[in-house]
């Protein structure tokens, strides 16, 4: 049964979210894996009518911290594997590779690096005007 994430934060909630405190690593290492807090509630439900009213849960994060010392590190892989393992029987494998460890493209053409290859423009800006 699949359950759907609600993971933007409102103004007034701003505090809630800890992943804005390694946003600058976030963006210099954007595909290095990071180990979390997260305080959750079930928002709101959908209802598939077409499908039997198959119903999916739609949780939205509460309250979000990253893990930011060697020692938390190491206590939230820990926690994660155990709660992996009393969920499925397993220890979890070694993760697949994301889709994003290839090298990024740079977002705009201030962004580019000349070693880093040709810039590539973004087919979602509106071209300038001649």
């Amino acid at each position: 049964m699949p359950v759907d994430i609600q993971a933007s934060f409102s103004k007034a909630e701003k505090l809630r979210n800890g992943l804005e405190a390694i946003i600058a690593d976030l963006l210099a290492r954007p595909n290095e894996r990071r180990y979390i807090t997260a305080e959750v509630v079930c928002a709101t439900t959908k209802i598939d009518h077409l499908n039997g009213d198959a119903r999916t849960p739609v949780i939205k994060l509460v309250g979000i911290e990253p893990m930011l010392t060697g020692d938390d590190i190491a206590d939230a892989k820990g926690l994660y594997e155990r709660a992996f393992k009393a969920r499925t029987g397993n220890m979890p494998q070694e993760p697949l590779p994301l889709d994003g460890d290839q090298p990024q493209l740079p977002l705009d053409e201030g962004d580019a690096d000349p070693a880093a290859g040709p810039y590539y423009p973004s087919p979602f800006k509106e071209p300038d005007p001649q």
